[in-house]
């Protein structure tokens, strides 16, 4: 279940990095597109905070701390956002730094709504309020929805073989070019009996560098068996590629 688990965990990257990029979604023979919907999730979707193609890359020091063990490394995020990690020999905490560091940069990756979705047909849901908007999607695979509120998507959904992940987005910033995750969870249970099988939140801290808002912290908290374990990264001597 750990290997399951690890492997939800990178797929869960890719899905609260683009909110929906192209992955299992909701099936349902027959059911027609509803153009409103549509409209409504593609406009959250672009009001995400990303970087531009003129994105020029920056270089790091990373410390990783966990319990009594600290490690320190340097990175290279490149215009392409290919990632360069060096200084920890740990293969546990290298893993670790690499996997948040894909997924904090891959938050901020332009991927142009037209290609993400280019499978995909939207409707609403059956549960939206006054407050919240469900939207459901529609493609091959498993069931997949949103909730979205004030024009932001504040939830995904997906099920993934005999689990389920629910991603919950709790804070964010208001940048003048789009809105930026700050914090938020991710709850994974088994389809078949609803027991739960960890939980994951996120608490990320932005500075803004030149013209772009770079990671400079993030905390990250497991939950799972009645325990908890908390790992924090710090990003530190952030300097703009030339």
């Amino acid at each position: 279940m750990q290997k399951l688990l690890k492997q939800l965990i990178v797929i869960l990257l890719v899905i609260v990095a683009g909110w929906g990029l192209n992955s299992p979604a909701f099936a349902q023979t027959g059911t027609a597109a509803d153009p409103a919907a549509f409209d409504v999730f593609r406009n959250a979707y672009n009001s995400r905070y990303t970087w531009d193609n003129k994105f020029p890359g920056y270089t790091a020091t990373v410390e990783i701390k966990e319990k009594q063990e600290v490690y320190q490394a340097q990175t290279r995020i490149n215009p392409d956002l290919s990632i360069e990690l060096t200084g920890i020999e740990n293969p546990k905490f290298q893993a670790t730094v690499s996997d948040q560091l894909r997924m904090l940069i891959t938050h901020r990756r332009t991927l142009p709504f037209k290609i993400a979705h280019k499978e995909h047909t939207f409707t609403f849901g059956k549960t939206s309020t006054n407050e919240t908007i469900e939207i459901d999607q529609h493609g091959k695979g498993s069931p997949s929805y949103y909730q979205l509120k004030d024009g932001k998507i504040i939830q995904v959904n997906r099920i993934m073989g005999p689990v389920a992940v629910r991603v919950d987005l709790l804070d964010w910033q208001d940048t003048p070019a789009g809105y930026l995750g700050k914090r938020y969870r991710a709850a994974f249970h088994y389809v078949q009996t609803g027991d739960e099988l960890e939980q994951i939140e996120y608490q990320d801290t932005y500075k803004k560098v030149g013209d772009y808002y770079i990671p400079t912290h993030q905390t990250i908290r497991h939950f799972q068996a009645g325990q908890e374990t908390t790992t924090d990264i710090n990003f530190t001597d952030i300097k703009l590629l030339s």
